[in-house]
């Protein structure tokens, strides 16, 4: 499983829930410091990822491509404001695994207010979660048909 070289960042994953048959597994991340986990889409708000703040830092970047348009302007829409800061990833591939199904997350985003709040979304659809262990995940993978990311937040 490869990330995207362009992701857009919409906030941080408190907590996330899945089932794996009859088994619901449940984790919860720190709200803050280097062990919080990023959420992030691809550029098409198509998919979701999740990786450790540590994997990230802050910096000046330029791309002209496509997915790097595609990618600031699915921020804008879900934020509601213009992007001022780039992340750079230094995302350490490891083998990941389908855990199973998820049926909710909850996150920390800046979304519309430009404020911290935390929101839930259930999933209404069968939506695949992808781990890169299953103690303490680093990595996360999630991904649905009817998965989408709007100005409205996450939608499927």
């Amino acid at each position: 499983m490869k990330f995207p070289a362009v992701m857009t960042n919409l906030g941080f994953i408190t907590a996330i829930s899945y089932e794996n048959g009859d088994e619901r597994i449940s984790f919860s991340f720190p709200k803050r410091g280097p062990n919080r986990m990023v959420l992030a889409c691809s550029s098409d708000g198509k998919k979701l990822y999740g990786m450790r703040a540590k994997q990230t830092k802050p910096t000046q970047v330029r791309f002209n491509s496509r997915s790097f348009e595609d990618a600031t302007l699915k921020y804008e829409q879900w934020s509601g404001f213009e992007v001022d800061t780039y992340q750079k990833c230094k995302i350490k591939e490891n083998r990941m695994f389908n855990a199973g199904r998820v049926f909710e997350i909850s996150y920390l985003s800046d979304k519309w207010v430009g404020k911290q709040r935390e929101y839930f979304h259930t999933f209404e659809n069968s939506t695949s979660i992808h781990l890169d262990n299953d103690d303490d995940p680093n990595l996360i993978y999630i991904t649905g048909k009817r998965l989408h990311v709007t100005e409205r937040g996450i939608e499927g």
